[in-house]
């Protein structure tokens, strides 16, 4: 249908540009299995990112109900929202959220694209994800600027380990995006509508809800991922460009900054939350 594809402009770009914050990336050391996750995500967020707005990807209902229980358990105010619950329901929990009034919001499949709370400053993927576009849409989540709270970054806490993958990377990676072939690789995690027994192996109605009307045997609900304790590091490829490409990204920092009007502590703040350290003061 279409000869060319344009691609105006870049997730890298607009973080260097100003238009998306910058990131730091945490996550284990390699891919785990599907059911599996590093860490739980209340123990993630106390380590890495205490204190800040934080939105929980879980893979179903019932580990969003465990991760929420959780949070709740350590004195951590925490709600969720997925697509069965009344849409009066869901609109109260969004309020309470973007109001401050709760911390921590899960969610099963709502926040995925379309939700906008500028002030979150933390993303946890508790779950495998299988398409790169999904991917980037839960990472977006987090990286909206918010200057009149003082947001410098944000922190991603991929507890499965998908920026590990082969084609993923990290959110801002340079990627090629084409018309050829697959593209940008897509893995699409999409569920067959119809669903059948387990046993004995028919159709089940959707109106039966879980259980079989031939057998009576229940469909069993979905379980939380396993828990791993595999230890979480920060994403480390742009820790290990050479100076000079530091030098000449902070160079660019600084022109953004000056040409925009602002303090120029800004560029400073953007190079420490992607480098994690402050530029050389011969730099500023």
């Amino acid at each position: 249908m279409f000869d060319a594809l344009v691609v105006p402009v870049t997730m890298k770009e607009l973080i260097e540009q100003g238009f998306l914050t910058p990131y730091e990336l945490i996550a284990p050391a390699d891919t785990l299995e599907n059911d599996e996750i590093a860490q739980r995500p209340v123990d993630a967020y106390l380590e890495h990112a205490p204190g800040r707005k934080a939105i929980v990807f879980a893979s179903n209902v019932k580990a969003a109900r465990e991760y929420t229980a959780q949070f709740r358990g350590k004195g951590i105010p925490c709600e969720l929202v997925y697509g069965e619950m009344g849409a009066g329901e869901r609109r109260r929990v969004l309020e309470a959220y973007k109001n401050n009034e709760i911390r921590v919001l899960c969610n099963v499949g709502v926040l995925t694209e379309g939700f906008d709370d500028r002030p979150t400053s933390c993303v946890i993927i508790a779950r495998s994800v299988g398409s790169l576009s999904l991917y980037l849409q839960i990472c977006g989540r987090g990286l909206r600027i918010s200057k009149e709270t003082g947001k410098t970054n944000c922190i991603l806490i991929d507890l499965h380990g998908t920026c590990r993958k082969p084609d993923f990377g990290e959110p801002a990676a340079d990627r090629e995006w084409t018309l050829e072939g697959k593209g940008i690789r897509t893995k699409t995690l999409e569920q067959p509508k119809e669903r059948f027994c387990l046993v004995c192996k028919v159709l089940l109605d959707p109106s039966s809800g879980n259980v079989c009307d031939l057998c009576g045997i229940a469909r069993p609900e979905a379980s939380a991922p396993e828990v791993v304790n595999a230890k979480l590091v920060r994403y480390a490829a742009k820790l290990r460009e050479p100076e000079e490409v530091r030098k000449a990204y902070f160079e660019k920092l600084k022109g953004i900054a000056l040409a925009r009007g602002y303090s120029k502590w800004q560029p400073i703040m953007k190079y420490r939350a992607i480098y994690n350290e402050d530029p050389p003061a011969a730099w500023r």
